[in-house]
């Protein structure tokens, strides 16, 4: 019995032992530790970047000017602060939220001097769009999630994301997730590279050329290529918008948007291309009258593109649209028929295709 007693003991005692050991490893675990410091930390994000677009000496067409982003703690300083950056009517909701003990971000224009108050975290953010933007309609914009939309913020969205990423200030925070007095904020920079991005062949100097040439231009586009290896210098379209207040312009008239350099236009009729080279290849001496005359390639004549007389010409099977005509005299000697009542048609069926008529 005294032995059973003792082996009882002995197990007991192992298991506490085993279970004492256990609880120590646990404690100085690295997962445990994470989330030990996430429940008394929170990340205030101050903003995100894209990567940039640069030309092809290195200069920035996106991402040229900068603010600053403040990250304010709920304490004096910072209410202090707050008055001197924020505008009147801004200044009474920001304070009511600092009030509640909640941390917040304010943004700037201008740099402040540092250091700064206890409590304020201050970060420079690039600004992605400025006000005289250069190459609007190839560089394209973004939507409210940070995605390409058109141009190349579109084509290259993936590795533009890919290379920007968010900033955030840590805050240590309660229970009750309101920042904890006496403790200083940390700037986390969790983007991939800052700087790197896109190098275009555009040449921003010879696009700001471009644009001044353009300015009296209402509606048009002009583009400077390199004629060696065809690289694109500069691209210019108008009218033209201003990313920075977009909404002004989705109602305005001949559709700045649209990019006149690079859009798709209706060419009108190309099939007059294929009837002029059989014509060509077809006819020996073939005459065509215009009011300028009858001008002839050795053998074979020119296209004729005005009105020919076609009053006794027999007509079974007119063209409801004619194009720009090709002479009905062609047409004929071609092996078809003239077809009218216009002077200006098209007869180019095969002479088996009219035997029916």
């Amino acid at each position: 019995m005294e032995k059973r007693v003792v082996w009882l003991h002995g197990f007991l005692l192992l298991c506490m032992t085993v279970l004492m050991v256990r609880l120590s490893v646990l404690g100085q675990g690295e997962s445990l530790a994470q989330a030990a410091v996430r429940q008394s930390t929170s990340l205030l994000e101050l903003g995100s970047s894209r990567g940039t677009i640069y030309d092809r000496h290195g200069k920035p067409l996106v991402n040229r000017s900068y603010q600053t982003a403040l990250a304010v703690s709920p304490t004096p300083e910072g209410m202090e602060l707050l008055r001197e950056v924020l505008p009147q009517e801004e200044l009474s909701g920001a304070l009511e939220v600092l009030r509640q003990g909640r941390p917040m971000v304010v943004r700037s224009q201008r740099w402040l001097p540092l250091p700064l108050a206890k409590g304020v975290a201050a970060f420079q953010l690039p600004v992605r769009y400025s006000g005289e933007q250069p190459a609007v309609h190839l560089l394209g914009y973004v939507d409210e999630s940070g995605h390409g939309v058109t141009g190349v913020e579109k084509g290259y969205d993936e590795l533009l994301r890919g290379m920007g990423g968010s900033v955030y200030a840590r805050y240590f925070v309660d229970a009750n997730r309101s920042a904890v007095e006496g403790t200083a904020s940390q700037v986390v920079d969790q983007r991939t590279a800052p700087q790197g991005g896109v190098v275009l062949t555009l040449d921003r100097a010879i696009q700001q050329c471009a644009e001044e040439a353009m300015e009296e231009v209402p509606k048009g586009a002009a583009v400077v290529m390199d004629v060696k290896t065809g690289e694109l210098l500069a691209m210019v379209s108008r009218p033209v918008y201003d990313l920075t207040r977009m909404e002004d312009f989705l109602e305005a008239e001949d559709s700045p948007f649209f990019n006149r350099a690079l859009g798709a236009y209706n060419v009108g009729s190309t099939f007059k291309l294929c009837v002029a080279a059989a014509a060509l290849e077809q006819l020996e001496a073939a005459t065509a009258t215009s009011a300028a005359g009858t001008t002839s390639w050795g053998s074979r004549s020119t296209i004729a593109t005005t009105a020919m007389d076609t009053a006794a010409s027999p007509c079974r099977r007119p063209w409801r649209n004619p194009a720009t005509p090709i002479s009905s005299t062609w047409g004929c000697r071609w092996g078809g028929r003239p077809c009218g009542p216009w002077p200006m048609a098209w007869a180019l069926a095969p002479r088996s295709a009219w035997r029916r008529g």
